[in-house]
């Protein structure tokens, strides 16, 4: 009887679940089906290669501007080295003056008895080239007697000294340049300080 039972439910599910499904296919059937609006498609499949095309004539337009881009800036580094060479070149031409002098100094240096004559002419020719210098930008740092500056000097060596101020600079090892108000090479110079007794004095 059981059996009997069991049977029975799973029939009636089936029936139940076959009635459902056909009633949901029947409502589908009856439900009214979208439109697709022709002229809509057309618009959409227009504007899809409008904007293509578009697109491609920016990558053009852009590939023009790289290149143009890179010209001009192959164009700015030429004209670039060529104003460093023309500046180079009017340098060189008023130094040539100079090594001619030089060229003559050594010449007589060689045949001449007179040594002081020599130093004068030597010393005109030195003069002739800082002129030059100057006219250029270059200018000396007067350092001989200044307070030490990190800005303009390296201290090269450390003297004691009691008859200057410390820090003051006693000595120009070698001298420093500017250009155009810019520190090209510091001056090397010796430096005074007070002697250790003196601040062992101080410190007392």
């Amino acid at each position: 009887m059981k059996h009997n039972n069991s049977n029975f439910a799973r029939e009636l599910f089936r029936l139940r679940r076959a009635f459902y499904r056909d009633r949901y296919l029947e409502k589908l059937a009856a439900e009214p089906t979208i439109k697709v609006d022709a002229n809509l498609v057309q618009q959409i499949e227009q504007a899809t290669m409008q904007i293509a095309a578009e697109n491609e004539q920016l990558k053009e337009a852009l590939k023009r501007q790289k290149a143009d881009f890179d010209n001009y800036r192959r164009r700015t580094q030429k004209e670039k080295e060529q104003l460093r060479d023309a500046a180079k070149e009017s340098l060189v031409a008023e130094l040539l003056p100079v090594l001619d002098n030089f060229e003559r100094a050594i010449a007589s240096a060689k045949t001449a008895t007179d040594v002081e004559s020599v130093r004068k002419g030597i010393e005109m020719v030195a003069e002739q080239l800082n002129a030059i210098l100057r006219g250029e930008g270059l200018e000396r740092i007067d350092a001989l007697g200044s307070q030490f500056d990190p800005a303009l000097h390296e201290a090269l060596e450390v003297e004691e000294r009691t008859d200057v101020p410390e820090g003051q600079i006693t000595q120009v090892l070698r001298p420093g340049y500017r250009f155009k108000d810019r520190v090209i090479r510091p001056a090397l110079v010796k430096v005074a300080k007070k002697p250790a007794s003196a601040e062992a004095g101080e410190k007392k």
